[in-house]
């Protein structure tokens, strides 16, 4: 039953415009695209009638010609497909090149066309309703019939040079306007050419009056099907009636038998050439017909009007052109794809100068990976130079990605969805025209969410890669933006990353200007499997091979041009083809940009200027806006098709289509060639369009007024762009074009405040802190005294939060001292003032009185603000300074009663009342972090309750109860993330923190799986805090991991090398601590001891072993250095190791209890006595698996199984050792050397 389509939201029907045999024409209007359509609806809905209706819309895809009908879209709707495509105004040819004609009809009785039959093959078939030989009368217009003749072979031409067939080419398959132009439809039966063919096919498929012997019969087909078919079409136009008429059986043997008369044996009027042609192209042989060129040149010879057929390309990709010298570079992709399908994820960065072929080459890799089974899913963007969308590196691939998802079934659209989908359309708008992506719940505006958005992009494409194959490329990385960068590197870094392939291209000219080039791409290499694939020059013999290959001709002239070609092409793929086709038109062969003007100047001016306002705009340009920018009329699609046709700009099929260059040296060569005059009035005009259309990006906007010298009109926009870039929380956008306003011009020194102060805002929200602190200094220059100390203020914290501690202690004691406050001189003196200060508070309570900051005096506030950022700034650094100015802080608070400050210091003392240690401290600090918590939800303050938990996680981790405060910092982190912005310091904590309880909880795998993440990120940001914490405490112990100790004691060294010598930190001590270990893990604790006893002096001033955690740690460390140099032969060393067991003790913490016993089971082994070994062991392995040190605990079994010995202490040492392995530890006996050092033998 046929099947109608009634119109949908988008699309209202207007009428029926005619049906074939697979599908039904409508004519539309799309509400969308506010443009009248053709729309193709399926009659049938069944499997091989779906796939051949895809393949009609796809055939056309990479094919354009303006005698081609323009295929728009494909769409489904439920059961319901459908494509849209440009409607043609026209009649069928035959109707055109003979007036008064009555058309002869292959057709069922009320069918609106020729009907196109599929039947199956079998002898003695009757055509349905078949042809008869009914005169079709009109008078032959010769003119019109060579003119439309014409068009119709280049059309042909031209999808034969895609390789494609049409094979259903009829009179009412050619419209012709009424201007004249001929317009080849309907590729319902399109088939790829193939040169020789199998045996007959199962089906037949085409209109029976037109098609050529072997299509009726079966047999393979050819290019020359289609020409057969031309031909009856020619002979129908040129003798009034078709060649055959008969049944099936009858018409083949007709055909194969008889001779046909010619038409001018018909009608002596008729042209002999034509006649001539006709009857060549209806030989019964296919190879006896004519070739696509020999049908051009003959037309062309009797053409009154050439110029359509001759005008050729000047550069365009072959589908058919030969592969060469990029054979290497292919496998190399095909085995990145095959390595991704396993399992693993990749990332291959094609790189090579403009022109090279890389793009070329990823589509040929594409078009192999395609065929791949189960089939890939292929998503595609690009880059773009003067594009300025956030994220622009993935724009358009998010656009495919959402393309994707509106295809799939209704149904499963959720399922891939992850939570935190809208945070993912906050940074690209394009899905939230997913209806699932539309319902889902919003999220608050925050900075954080940018952490969110980019977990959900990596969940999605985890989604997509466990349901099929997954490839994204994305064209030409150099244009690339560091949010993007940022955004892919979350994507591919372990652990868990999804199973793809991800194909980036990048210009190697670009290298050293492209910031995306010099910092993320070297990221990533670290960061994943990553592989580079150089596309360079053709190697002269290569550049000749190919330009011989596309050259026509096998003479000595051909060979000559092939070898100037070869030579001007520089070796360039894209260029060769350019220029062969060039020299194939007789234009000779000079040199590229000469070719290139020769083309542009060819073109009527409205097409050039069209051109050149392409060129200037350097990306897409939205076609409504080059029409209001034109100065000059005409019909803009007849245009575009001509500067399509010649290969110098396309469409791309957006929402609203837009004009796109070919080429970068195309459009540098024709942006060359524009007067600096006609350029900035170009610019203004584009401004001007862009501004009336209220469609424009401000940032595009502000690049035109800048070139056209408007200066003041571009700093607007551009500041527009920068606040643009922060809503969608792209901070580091955002900061270049604060940079650009304020490069753009003079500004008062209130705007210069206002500038530096939003630039120094952007760049702390993107954790850049060294560079925040510069913007914030250079706008107190220009602010008044009491702005300039608030802003002085956020450089000092900023400086302090990333490590740069010695520019931070100078600036922050120029604001201390501004507040009448001073950072104590020593550590003792703190001390004393920790002291003061907590018996004030102690004395007055941790209660205050709610007031609001406007009632505050604005003196108390600044010095409240001053203290905080001392107290924050040293917490992780200086901690005993920092806890004297928390103290100061939290007193200052409270007496303020200012809520939010109030809480923020309430928060921050949490830690501070666990330094000593104890239960009944815990306890209390339990108590005082439940009090503020509720507080701080309350006063519904995020920021206080985040922090308040991540600083409870922090107290546990001082006790030595280390899942507690893994599980308090990750939900701390998750409230702040979900619900605060500018906490980049405080999520920075959050990952030191993470690393520091999955080292003492013995989970490796996990820690050396997140830092090259954490390392890279801190890196990036100017981080010095993070990653020095990270380059002198985890990676040396990754290290040691992989049994290299001498490599783990230099990057401790070389790390706190470029740390500040003021004092003696947490850094300093950290970096001793895995120096140290190095030297346990050697074997040589004689240099452990001798280092300590040299960092003794600087460790005990610092005061850092009053904290009870830093006091175990460091006993334990002791000790174990202790045993090591015993075994060496200094055995006086354990009574030193003894000594520390008993302080661990005396502790009394449960975690320093099992260390203590393990370390005396390696004093008694190392004296011999191996039963008291073993008691220790059995005492120790409890306590330490209570306490979750896991690795501590699986080093004290391994030993068990030593002292034990047989099988079941073979059984122990491998149990032990599997842990180890699994834990990525290369060397499980030297690992136990370091954690549990002794002399282990068994029980006598």
């Amino acid at each position: 039953m046929q099947r109608e389509f009634t119109g949908n939201a988008r699309f209202e029907i207007r009428r029926r415009l005619g049906s074939g045999g697979f599908g039904i024409v409508y004519e539309a209007f799309d509400r969308e695209r506010h443009l009248p359509v053709a729309l193709k609806t399926l009659r049938h809905v069944d499997p091989a009638a779906l796939y051949r209706f895809k393949q009609e819309f796809r055939s056309l895809t990479d094919v354009a010609h303006p005698n081609l009908v323009t295929l728009y879209e494909l769409l489904s709707e439920g059961d319901e497909w459908f494509f849209t495509m440009e409607l043609v105004h026209g009649v069928p040819f035959t109707e055109h090149v003979r007036w008064n004609t009555i058309v002869a009809q292959t057709a069922s009785p009320g069918a609106d066309d020729a009907v196109t039959h599929t039947v199956r093959i079998s002898s003695g078939c009757v055509w349905p309703d078949a042809a008869k030989r009914i005169p079709i009368g009109g008078i032959l217009d010769v003119a019109r019939l060579r003119h439309a003749l014409a068009q119709v072979a280049e059309a042909i031409c031209a999808i034969h040079e895609a390789g494609i067939l049409h094979r259903d080419i009829k009179p009412s398959n050619v419209l012709i306007t009424p201007e004249g132009r001929a317009v080849l439809l309907d590729f319902g039966l399109v088939s790829e050419v193939r040169p020789t063919g199998s045996a007959r096919e199962a089906r037949i498929a085409g209109t029976p009056a037109y098609m050529s012997p072997e299509q009726a019969s079966g047999e393979a087909v050819t290019s020359a099907t289609d020409w057969y078919s031309v031909g009856v079409m020619l002979y129908e136009a040129l003798a009034g009636e078709l060649p055959f008429t008969a049944t099936n059986t009858e018409l083949l043997a007709e055909a194969r038998a008889r001779t046909l008369a010619p038409p001018i044996d018909l009608d002596p009027r008729v042209p002999a050439d034509l006649s001539a042609l006709c009857t060549d192209l209806l030989q019964e042989n296919p190879e006896a017909r004519p070739t696509d060129a020999e049908v051009l040149k003959r037309l062309t010879q009797g053409a009154s009007s050439p110029s359509t057929i001759a005008a050729a390309a000047v550069f365009s990709g072959r589908p058919d052109s030969p592969f060469i010298g990029r054979e290497r570079q292919l496998d190399a992709l095909l085995s990145a794809f095959d390595d991704s399908r396993g399992g693993k994820t990749i990332v291959a960065f094609v790189r090579g100068r403009s022109g090279m072929g890389k793009t070329a080459l990823v589509q040929r890799f594409l078009q192999q990976a395609r065929q791949a089974t189960p089939t890939p899913v292929v998503l595609m963007g690009r880059c773009y130079e003067r594009e300025s969308v956030p994220f622009k590196a993935l724009d358009s691939l998010v656009d495919a990605f959402a393309f994707h998802l509106q295809n799939l079934p209704r149904d499963e659209v959720p399922h891939a969805l992850p939570a935190d989908v809208a945070a993912l359309a906050r940074l690209f708008p394009v899905l939230r025209d997913v209806d699932a992506v539309a319902n889902a719940p919003s999220m608050i505006d925050s900075q954080e969410l940018r952490r969110r958005a980019f977990a959900s992009f990596r969940a999605l494409m985890s989604a997509l890669a466990a349901r099929r194959p997954l490839v994204l490329f994305i064209d030409d990385l150099q244009w690339g933006d560091l949010d993007s960068g940022a955004l892919i590197a979350d994507l591919v870094r372990p652990p868990n990353a999804p199973r793809l392939l991800l194909i980036g291209t990048y210009r190697i000219e670009e290298a050293d200007t492209s910031a995306f080039l010099r910092t993320v791409v070297p990221a990533l290499r670290l960061a994943t499997d990553a592989r580079d694939i150089d596309v360079g020059e053709l190697t002269p013999d290569e550049s000749l091979r190919l330009a011989l290959a596309m050259t026509r001709g096998n003479d000595s002239a051909a060979a000559a041009r092939a070898r100037v070609i070869a030579e001007e092409s520089g070796g360039s793929p894209f260029f060769i083809d350019g220029l062969a086709r060039y020299a194939d038109e007789g234009g000779g062969a000079v040199r590229l940009e000469q070719v290139i003007d020769a083309r542009v100047s060819q073109l009527p001016y409205a097409a050039k200027h069209l051109l050149e306002l392409a060129a200037l705009t350097g990306q897409p340009l939205d076609l409504r806006v080059a029409a209001a920018a034109s100065t000059v009329e005409g019909d803009q699609q007849q245009m575009l098709r001509l500067l399509h046709v010649r290969r110098l700009a396309r469409t791309r099929g957006t929402e609203w289509p837009a004009l796109e260059i070919y080429h970068d040296r195309i459009r540098e060569s024709v942006a060359a060639h524009i007067p600096q005059d006609m350029a900035r009035s170009y610019h203004r005009r584009l401004a001007e369009a862009w501004e009336a259309s209220g469609r424009g990006d401000p940032e595009v906007v502000a690049t035109h007024h800048e070139a056209a010298g408007r200066a003041d009109r571009a700093a607007h926009f551009a500041s527009l762009a920068a606040i643009r870039a922060e809503d969608a929380l792209a901070f580091d956008r955002a900061a270049r074009l604060y940079r650009w306003v304020i490069d753009l011009g003079e500004h008062a020194p209130e705007e210069k405040r206002r500038l530096r102060t939003k630039l120094g805002h952007a760049l702390a929200n993107a954790g850049r802190g060294d560079q925040a602190a510069n913007a914030f200094l250079a706008a107190a220059q220009h602010a008044t005294a009491d702005e300039a100390a608030d802003l002085e203020r956020r450089a000092a914290e900023q400086l302090l939060r990333i490590g740069k501690i010695d520019e931070g202690l100078a600036v922050l004691r120029t604001v201390l001292g501004r507040v009448g406050l001073k950072i104590a001189p020593t550590p003792t003196t703190a001390l004393l003032s920790i002291v003061a200060h907590r018996a004030l508070i102690g004395l007055r309570g941790l209660g205050f009185r709610d007031r609001p900051a406007s009632d505050v005096p604005p003196a108390t506030l600044r010095r409240l603000d001053a203290c905080w950022t001392a107290a924050v700034g040293l917490s992780m650094v200086d901690t005993i300074r920092g806890t004297d100015f928390q103290q100061r802080n939290l007193l200052l608070a409270l007496r303020a009663g200012e809520p939010y400050r109030a809480a923020l210091a309430l928060a921050m003392q949490i830690p501070n009342t666990s330094f000593a240690g104890g239960a009944r401290r815990l306890a209390r600090t339990e108590r005082l972090g439940q009090n503020i918590m509720q507080l701080a939800e309350r006063m519904n303050h995020p920021h206080a309750l985040g922090l308040a938990m991540m600083n409870v996680g922090i107290a546990y981790r001082l006790h030595g109860r280390y899942r507690q405060s893994l599980d308090h910092i990750e939900r701390g982190a998750a409230i702040l993330q979900d619900r605060c912005t500018g906490v980049t310091w405080e999520l920075e904590g959050a990952r030191i923190m993470t690393l520091e309880n999955l080292l003492w909880l013995g989970e490796w795998k996990d820690m050396f799986q997140r830092l090259p993440e954490f390392l890279q990120e801190a890196e990036a940001r100017g981080d010095v805090y993070g990653a020095t914490y990270m380059r002198v405490r985890i990676l040396p112990m990754q290290w040691l991991a992989q049994d290299r100790p001498d490599e783990a004691r230099d990057e401790a060294r070389h790390a706190i090398a470029r740390w500040s010598a003021q004092g003696f930190h947490l850094q300093h001590y950290n970096a001793l601590f895995s120096q140290v270990d190095a030297d346990l893990y050697s074997g040589d604790g004689a240099a452990g001891i001798d280092r300590l006893a040299r960092s003794a002096t600087d460790l005990r001033r610092s005061m850092l072993r009053r904290l009870q955690a830093v006091r175990i740690e460091f006993l334990c460390l002791r000790a174990r250095a202790s045993i090591t140099a015993a075994l060496q032969g200094q055995t006086r060393m354990l009574r030193l190791a003894a000594r520390d067991a008993q302080r661990l003790e005396r502790t009394r913490a449960p975690w320093a209890e099992g260390l203590a016993c393990l370390i005396r089971a390696g004093v008694a082994s190392t004296r011999g006595d191996a039963r008291k070994a073993a008691a220790q062991l059995a005492d120790a392995d409890p306590r330490l698996s209570a306490s979750d040190l896991s690795h501590f605990a699986t080093a004290c079994r391994r030993r068990r199984g030593e002292l034990v010995g047989g099988r079941e202490g073979r059984a122990l040492v491998e149990d032990a050792d599997r842990w180890f392995t699994d834990q990525h530890v290369v060397n499980p006996e030297r690992m136990a050397g370091l954690l549990a050092p002794g002399a282990w033998s068994p029980a006598t």
